[in-house]
């Protein structure tokens, strides 16, 4: 990690904005361009940074003395990318090594950001429980050292557990209280804020509050991070073209999720790519457009069988039953189904176990049984109410009228 990588990194910890680093002495426009690599201090200034980040100026240079430290923070540094690129096993071999270090050499910043990333591995391997535990103990050692950017990074984590886990209440809160202390972290340019950003809108899209939703994904699609951070940008585009998609607006939705796919493809993110082709085929079915949208789904399922992503393999299985229903293929239908329910109840995924509820009270209604049909959609109803999601039950009931019209 270079000279400039430190100081950002430390500032951030600190809750210093570039301008309260420089202070009178400095500029604005230099920090940011040291922070960049793209300047080099004087000693003096050196002296003077050191000081109001509180180390020293051999931990910013990296001297000898300073060496677990530093290669500590370069192994972190390469975990993060790891999962970044959601490489779970490598980075676990590597927080491995750096907890020996930590461990050997009581290196506290070294530690704190040690348990974050323990807890982010937890999130890869769908173990929210274990996430948000470590997440709880990240939180509370970043308050005790003032690190407002960690705290608001195990924030983050919180809220995307419980956005996993369908918990849409504690996900908003979570989530909105780090983008707070991320601001307050001065951390604009960090990737977690786009991260808060996004999965925040997908909370309001479970919620229903769609025009609120489709701002924030646009102000993370916007944000400057993002346009270096294709993939970031990519998952932005995603969730935007989905909530366009629930707002009605099928041809900017459809676009724009085709925006966010040839970003995954480019950038070959397998797993995201499978979901924003499920995406794709939802919009197709709604558009009567029922070929393209088997395409897209049966695409979906092969990546999502390759990579073994049982949630999303659930979620396709259900699309596909709703289609053939519409197709009038129930024996397909049902045999979709149930693929699907099996899926999501081994995932446990109480939304999506309420979704093939309504598939198969659709398959009920359109063969003339009204009482198992009745009974399905209770079902489903009383899973989206528990769920904190209202605006469901409401478009639950127009689904329902329009089964029997159909029928």
């Amino acid at each position: 990690m270079g000279l400039g990588a430190r100081v950002r990194q430390l500032r951030q910890s600190r809750g210093l904005t570039q301008e309260q680093l420089a202070g009178r002495e400095l500029t604005k426009s230099f920090i940011s361009l040291l922070e960049r690599e793209k300047a080099s201090p004087s000693v003096e200034t050196l002296g003077l940074l050191a000081r109001r980040l509180g180390t020293s100026v051999d931990a910013l240079l990296g001297s000898q003395d300073r060496l677990p430290e530093q290669v500590a923070t370069g192994l972190l540094s390469l975990s993060a990318e790891a999962l970044r690129k959601r490489n779970a096993p490598h980075a676990k071999e590597l927080l491995s090594t750096v907890s020996i270090l930590s461990r050997t050499y009581r290196l506290d910043e070294t530690d704190r950001e040690l348990v974050l990333q323990w807890a982010q591995v937890a999130l890869i391997d769908r173990d929210f429980n274990t996430a948000s535990a470590l997440a709880v103990e990240a939180k509370s050692r970043a308050e005790q050292a003032r690190d407002l950017w960690r705290m608001g990074r195990a924030l983050l984590i919180l809220g995307t557990a419980a956005l996993q886990r369908r918990d849409i209440p504690a996900a908003r809160k979570h989530l909105e209280r780090s983008l707070e202390t991320l601001r307050k972290a001065k951390a604009s340019r960090d990737p977690a804020r786009v991260e808060a950003l996004t999965h925040l809108a997908s909370a309001l899209v479970y919620a229903g509050d769609y025009p609120r939703a489709i701002a924030r994904y646009q102000e993370a699609a916007r944000a400057q991070v993002a346009q270096q951070h294709p993939v970031l940008r990519a998952r932005a585009l995603w969730g935007l073209g989905a909530a366009y998609r629930h707002q009605g607006d099928l041809n900017t939705a459809y676009e724009t999720l085709l925006a966010s796919r040839d970003l995954f493809e480019k950038g070959e993110e397998l797993d995201d790519l499978a979901r924003v082709l499920h995406n794709l085929g939802q919009v197709a079915v709604e558009q009567e457009h029922f070929k393209d949208a088997l395409r897209h789904f049966h695409h979906a399922l092969r990546v999502a069988e390759r990579l073994k992503l049982p949630t999303i393999r659930a979620g396709v299985l259900t699309e596909i039953a709703r289609v053939h229903v519409a197709l009038g293929t129930l024996d397909d239908a049902a045999a979709f189904a149930a693929q699907a329910l099996s899926q999501a109840r081994a995932v446990d995924d109480p939304i999506e176990v309420a979704e093939v509820h309504i598939v198969l009270a659709r398959i009920a209604f359109a063969r003339g049984n009204d009482t198992e049909a009745a009974k399905l959609l209770k079902t489903a109803a009383e899973i989206f109410t528990a769920q904190g999601m209202p605006h469901r039950v409401a478009e639950l009931a127009r689904e329902a009228g329009m089964a029997l019209i159909e029928r």
